[in-house]
């Protein structure tokens, strides 16, 4: 029984999810989508970030406060990785401070993609996360993984293919590129809306860091076709703006904005 076990085992060239590591106030696993993966194919992999209950780690852009979590790679050649594909985050406040983060857990995940020119094998894949994670205080934590990246001549999927899937749509969002206007530190545009839908609120997480005046809310006024935006900006900020634009509870636009006129006083 022993030797079927460990040749079972040695059968298997990858392990498409890991133990959990546990630090103090978290714990994170991983999980790929492919147990193989073909050249000039994409496999994905899901980083699984869990915090003690009341704890929280922080989005792209923390607010005013905390910081991102970051992923460091080593990676051998033939393979590359994307940008984190980051969910919409929640607000939450550390004493007067405004932040953007996630509360409890968070799956962050990263496209691996494979260059045509890469050979059949196991390749070795070095990655490192840190994250800050915050109740009262904030403490530093990080975890780092070795994965086995099999490449052969096809793509086959793991048993957390679809899982990852709808993760992965969850938090690719419609993209929009708009034209604003300037006016006394507002960035002001127009989004198309129907008329006929109901519109209770928004909300805009920047992805730049000291941009918008998040202390202030944004204003808007419903036109018959579109609803003009006035997003309160800081004083020298950059020209191009992006990032998450919320419509009412749970819709998202991946917004961009652009204008190379001259501000208007």
């Amino acid at each position: 029984m022993i030797k079927q076990l460990l040749l079972l085992l040695l059968l298997i060239p990858t392990l498409i999810f890991s133990a959990p590591i546990i630090t103090p106030y978290s714990s994170i696993d991983y999980t790929l989508s492919n147990t193989t993966t073909a050249p000039q194919d994409n496999n994905y992999i899901a980083f699984n970030l869990s915090h003690l209950p009341k704890w929280h780690s922080y989005w792209r852009n923390p607010g005013e406060s905390g910081l991102r979590t970051t992923i460091s790679w080593t990676l051998p050649k033939g393979i590359t990785t994307s940008e984190i594909y980051w969910p919409a985050p929640d607000t939450f406040m550390l004493g007067p401070l405004i932040n953007f983060g996630y509360k409890e857990n968070v799956s962050l995940i990263v496209k691996l993609s494979t260059l045509p020119s890469i050979k059949k094998g196991t390749y070795p894949i070095k990655a490192k996360i840190n994250w800050l994670v915050c109740k009262d205080s904030c403490i530093p934590e990080s975890a780092e993984f070795n994965i086995n990246f099999e490449v052969s001549a096809s793509t086959t999927q793991s048993s957390d293919y679809n899982l990852i899937q709808t993760q992965l749509k969850n938090v690719t969002f419609p993209e929009l590129q708009q034209n604003y206007t300037e006016k006394n530190n507002y960035k002001v545009f127009n989004l198309p809306f129907d008329s006929r839908l109901e519109l209770t609120s928004l909300y805009f997480f920047p992805h730049q860091l000291n941009s918008v005046d998040i202390n202030r809310d944004i204003s808007y006024t419903r036109k018959n076709s579109h609803i003009e935006i006035r997003i309160p900006m800081l004083k020298n900020s950059q020209k191009q703006l992006s990032g998450l634009l919320r419509i009412n509870s749970s819709s998202y636009i991946k917004l961009t904005l652009k204008n190379d006129a001259e501000p208007i006083y």
